[in-house]
């Protein structure tokens, strides 16, 4: 019947949003590693406020917010990627969970000074209430997002 192809196409539309947007857990050390190290990412804050920055392979990072080039460190405290900027900058860093949404598609979340995320498991897992979002410069994002195009 009609109504039965038609709960059939919703819940095939449900599935493969959910597939693109659901992430069971956190990308550890050498996945982040082995993804973003050597590579230039776009990216946006929530906030829509644009930026790109190159994660170097000796921990070092190139970031760029409004044409303003700063030279950053990356160091992993407790799984958690953690970017410093020198303190004569408007930088201000931080730690940050990633998790992987798609094939050209991160999501890193900001973690409070007691080391945990500041968004809820419930959130991560479904790419809400992320605090910045990026995707491999050299090619299309695979972001859902109303920022991205």
């Amino acid at each position: 019947s009609m109504r039965w192809l038609l709960t059939l196409g919703l819940a095939a539309v449900t599935l493969s949003w959910s597939a693109h947007a659901l992430a069971l857990s956190a990308m550890n050390e050498a996945d982040i590693r082995d993804a973003l190290f050597g590579r230039t990412l776009n990216g946006e804050y929530q906030n829509g406020q644009f930026w790109t920055e190159r994660f170097n392979t000796d921990n070092s990072s190139d970031y760029i917010e409004n044409g303003v080039p700063v030279r950053g460190i990356m160091q992993f405290k407790y799984g958690y990627l953690c970017f410093s900027y020198p303190a004569e900058t408007q930088q201000t860093g931080g730690c940050f969970e990633v998790w992987r949404r798609s094939t050209n598609c991160f999501d890193f979340y900001g973690t409070t000074a007691l080391g945990g995320p500041t968004a809820p498991l419930s959130y991560r897992r479904f790419g809400q209430g992320w605090t910045a979002r990026a995707w491999f410069a050299d090619q299309k994002s695979t972001c859902i997002s109303d920022q991205v195009s």
